[in-house]
């Protein structure tokens, strides 16, 4: 019987604490429930946008092997032979897509040094330039 009234006592008691809670609560008009939400909203977009927007770009110095003839895009693909990149990629051969005016001066066997990005797709190359011929390169062999 004392357990069924200390029962009684403790559900009185949250039920009363639970009243009490409600009443001291302020009711939050729709409207500002609704900006406050677009507002958030924002935050996060720009917020999204600012990381997107922080590309990382990576130098890197290679012997280009072959380059494809540009698609209808005007892209190419770039195969080339590359330092490797600290903390990035050890140095291989490996392709690269590049817009086709950014290595329009390079060739088969030239040397040179370019800024690469990672996209979804794969590696871009976002700017070459040409290297003297007799540069020394620590390529793969």
């Amino acid at each position: 019987m004392k357990k069924m009234a200390m029962l009684a006592l403790a559900a009185s008691m949250m039920f009363a604490c639970q009243s009490e809670k409600k009443e001291n609560v302020e009711e939050t008009p729709n409207e500002e429930i609704e900006l406050l939400a677009e507002e958030t909203l924002v935050d996060e977009t720009s917020q999204t946008t600012e990381e997107t927007s922080q590309e990382e770009i990576y130098t890197v110095r290679g012997q280009l092997v072959s380059m494809t003839e540009a698609d209808e895009t005007g892209q190419v693909t770039v195969t080339l032979n590359h330092e490797a990149i600290p903390d990035v990629m050890m140095a291989m051969q490996m392709d690269f897509k590049a817009d086709a005016a950014v290595v329009a001066e390079l060739a088969a066997e030239d040397k040179g040094t370019f800024e690469i990005t990672k996209t979804e797709e794969g590696f871009l190359i976002k700017s070459a330039t040409k290297l003297p011929a007799e540069t020394e390169l620590t390529l793969k062999k």
